[in-house]
């Protein structure tokens, strides 16, 4: 999958800078802010750990260069900052402790139903900072107007930079995901230590148990102004991952998502 978009982002380059060579091209470099609104999609592989992120609000912004012709062909190449992840909220599995593996056998015994997590009433969050650089093909309708309309579409590689996970709470373990069963209990039942109401508040730097290397498709939508010293753009699109974020798969797999809004300007070299 990695060979296949590097030798798309390949050809896509050559033939965008063959094509706008063979007209009267443009050159711009300029510069975009704006959000983003990303979350992590469930791959290939799905489990109570990888389920269930929703999206949240971050900062996107970045460096743009475009190659323009006179015709409505276009290359763009961006290099972008871009926070990904996701947040989970309310009752959610959490990876099983030493401290409860003993219990979890003793309940397979008496027949109790549970599966290899626990859970707990929490919030998560997941931040993942990348560098990205897509390589966009941009179709521009209206072409020769000062207001046009235009399209880009294209691969895009993305360098991870760090990852942390925040997590708040402040409650008591559960073994099903409907919170009934509280683990105190059945700790109770067999005459052993409860462990009441625990802390979840931890900040984990988890940029190790990530792929450095990201990759995908973005896309956009825009209008753009044309000025006598560049244009003044907007940018609606968004990204998708096709690597999973994980290096571990045993417990899911989950892939970058992104919706992107900008606003920018490119001054005409």
């Amino acid at each position: 999958m990695k060979k296949k978009l590097k030798l798309a982002m390949v050809v896509m380059l050559i033939c965008g800078l063959v094509s706008v060579q063979a007209q009267q091209a443009k050159f711009y470099a300029g510069g975009k802010a704006g959000f983003g609104i990303p979350s992590l999609a469930v791959g290939s592989g799905v489990t109570p750990l990888s389920e269930d992120y929703a999206f949240r609000l971050t900062y996107y912004g970045g460096f743009v260069f475009e190659v323009q012709s006179d015709n409505w062909l276009g290359f763009r190449t961006e290099v972008n900052y871009s926070s990904e992840g996701g947040e989970r909220s309310g009752m959610q599995a959490i990876p099983l402790s030493n401290q409860l593996k003993q219990l979890w056998g003793m309940l397979s015994v008496k027949g109790v139903k549970h599966d290899n997590y626990m859970y707990a009433d929490l919030q998560k969050k997941a931040y993942y900072t990348y560098v990205e650089v897509p390589l966009l093909a941009k179709c521009t309708f209206g072409s020769g107007s000062r207001f046009n309309f235009y399209l880009t579409t294209g691969p895009f590689i993305g360098f991870l930079v760090k990852a942390r996970q925040v997590t708040k709470g402040f409650n008591s373990i559960y073994i099903d995901k409907f919170g009934d069963n509280p683990v105190d209990k059945y700790l109770e039942g067999e005459g052993m230590s409860v462990l009441g109401q625990q802390s979840f508040n931890n900040v984990s730097n988890i940029t190790g148990s990530l792929n450095r290397i990201n990759a995908g498709w973005q896309s956009s939508l825009g209008f753009e102004i044309l000025l006598k010293s560049g244009k003044i753009f907007v940018d609606i699109g968004g990204s998708y991952g096709f690597v999973p974020v994980q290096k571990d798969r045993s417990n899911g797999t989950n892939t970058t998502d992104n919706g992107i809004v900008t606003i920018g300007y490119a001054h005409r070299l």
